[in-house]
């Protein structure tokens, strides 16, 4: 059997585009919840890199259950029948007549070889000895090899069986057990995934204990409110134009487990008081805060310097941030990223957090 080298890279750039498409998908889902994050992008670039590097580097034809001597014995043949003085090496078959070089690459005990012309510029005379090989390895005796199909036939089952996997966990990840709630917090992950239709808006591990809720835009009731407190393993939660927020902060401070909050985002309207944020300011277990557009100032700043294990905080959109705000942003112990832009933190204000937390991330 002989296929193009090429094909092959086809295959993998289907695989890699489906990745592609699923790591956007969760990206965009994480963008959401927390902003953007670079190790988030890693994979895809190294897969395609690689789609790049196998495009370059597999060329020519790929040949499946031949031995060695056969396969030479065909090239021998297939090389005097179509008239191409040939000189075998160790690298391959030279070709006088064409000024180029015939690759040949055996991995005898697999049963699998490849070739390739040198140059690539005898595309034309490549795809004649493929063709008359071809009808060599099907019509001529010698010996065969099963063991390079066996090989592939198990990666290929291996492969499967691990995409299937992967795709049952991530199913089962993505339905939460909500047996042990009660009847106000089931109603609530009904509504959710009922009337936000852009995605999955309830994140649940693979224990099926829900990790992150998106509310956007939601009008809760009092008891539903209280009743987040029930989720127990609640990671994230984003209240992005959610109505009246700051009357049940409490509420939301209540989940212990709460690592990431987003109350603001581009076309947000909010604004939030000195008690609101002083309640966000109790949060103390908060690792990641969005607050853009909600009327943050520099006093509004210094409220959440209590949050000392925060590595992310974004305050885009807040114009009364200002210089002033940035002696307080050096001190967050912790802070790893800071996303300021729509606020009036000058040129100067920048040059000093450079220069007093060259490690911070700014965005």
């Amino acid at each position: 059997m002989i296929l193009s080298a090429r094909l092959f890279v086809w295959l993998f750039g289907v695989g890699v585009v489906c990745f592609l498409a699923e790591s956007v998908s969760l990206g965009f889902s994480q963008y959401h919840r927390a902003g953007f994050d670079f190790q988030s992008l890693l994979s895809p670039l190294m897969l395609t890199l690689l789609l790049l590097l196998f495009w370059r580097q597999f060329r020519g034809y790929w040949v499946f259950g031949a031995t060695e001597a056969t396969f030479r014995q065909g090239l021998h043949s297939v090389l005097h029948e179509i008239g191409l003085p040939f000189e075998e090496s160790v690298a391959g078959f030279s070709l006088p007549s064409l000024d180029d070089t015939l690759h040949v690459s055996i991995q005898p005990w697999m049963g699998r070889a490849d070739f390739r012309m040198r140059s690539g510029r005898h595309g034309e005379e490549l795809k004649q000895i493929v063709r008359a090989l071809r009808t060599y390895l099907r019509s001529a005796p010698g010996q065969t090899t099963i063991l390079i199909f066996v090989v592939y036939a198990a990666i290929g089952f291996l492969a499967v069986a691990s995409t299937v996997e992967f795709s049952f966990r991530s199913r089962m990840a993505l339905e939460p057990d909500v047996s042990r709630l009660s009847a106000t917090a089931k109603g609530l992950i009904q509504r959710v995934e009922k009337e936000l239709g852009h995605g999955p808006d309830v994140f649940s591990d693979l224990s099926g204990n829900v990790t992150s809720l998106s509310l956007d835009f939601m009008e809760l009731t009092d008891a539903e409110w209280s009743c987040l407190r029930e989720f127990a393993h609640l990671d994230g939660l984003v209240l992005i134009g959610v109505p009246d927020i700051e009357k049940h902060l409490a509420a939301v401070a209540a989940i212990r487990s709460l690592r990431t909050l987003n109350l603001g985002g581009t076309f947000s309207r909010l604004t939030l008081s000195q008690e609101a944020l002083r309640e966000i300011g109790r949060m103390r277990e908060l690792e990641s805060l969005i607050l853009s557009g909600v009327g943050l100032d520099d006093s509004g700043v210094k409220t959440l310097s209590s949050l000392r294990r925060l590595t992310l905080l974004r305050i885009n959109n807040n114009p009364g941030v200002t210089d002033s705000a940035v002696d307080t942003l050096t001190r967050f112990p912790n802070l790893r990223r800071l996303s300021f832009a729509g606020t009036s933190i000058s040129g100067r204000g920048i040059e000093q957090l450079k220069k007093d937390r060259p490690s911070l991330q700014l965005e």
